[in-house]
């Protein structure tokens, strides 16, 4: 039993291991587990104990809160998906990746806006709207740069921890060379489009209910 499951979470889709694929999946629950602990809290009784544990809680959503959008990034495990050279960059037997792919990385799209438009109703509701208005731009615009320093330099999560002097090093590429700044002006565009996007078929659907 342990060998079956050794051997289908090392089981590689295109390169890309079925356990790295529970991984992730994993933090983006444990990212819904912080949502939903910040919610609960905030509707206990004041105290100074309540107040360090809601910043507390918060930041730590917050820096888990990439792990969502970066799974957009992981269709580019459909790179060589077919043999070299054919017709068209298609094939019968791995044509199926195309959608693998794609759900999965819908799957990052849905739970960063779910969780984002969560965060921002609550905090419009309970806490301050115009706070609520800087944490969602400051969000469409911080989270895609956490997603490129996983992408490109390979960070996580827990580096914040233990490598923030790394980190910060690597950040002030993103303000300094010209490169990392267009990579990063380009996924805040996309994240900006797709939010919106989202937001409007999303109250679309809406009308056509009432």
């Amino acid at each position: 039993m342990i060998e079956y499951i050794y051997n289908l979470l090392n089981y590689k889709i295109n390169h890309y291991s079925i356990g790295d694929i529970f991984w992730n999946l994993s933090l983006i629950i444990f990212t819904y587990y912080l949502f939903y602990t910040f919610k609960y809290l905030l509707f206990q009784k004041d105290n100074k104990l309540k107040s360090f544990l809601l910043i507390l809680v918060f930041i730590a959503w917050y820096t888990f809160l990439p792990n969502t959008l970066y799974l957009l990034t992981d269709i580019r495990h459909l790179l060589d998906y077919c043999p070299r050279n054919s017709y068209l960059d298609m094939c019968a037997q791995n044509s199926w990746m195309l959608f693998v792919f794609f759900a999965y990385a819908m799957i990052g799209w849905l739970t960063f806006y779910h969780l984002t438009t969560k965060m921002l109703n609550l905090i419009n509701k309970y806490i301050n709207k115009h706070l609520g208005t800087f944490f969602l731009h400051f969000t469409l615009i911080i989270m895609p740069l956490g997603v490129l320093i996983g992408l490109i330099h390979r960070f996580n999560t827990w580096n914040l921890i233990h490598r923030p002097s790394h980190i910060l090093t690597t950040l002030k590429l993103y303000f300094v060379d010209p490169i990392y700044l267009q990579q990063w002006i380009i996924y805040v565009i996309c994240t900006y489009f797709l939010f919106y996007l989202s937001k409007y078929f999303i109250k679309d659907l809406q009308k056509d209910e009432q």
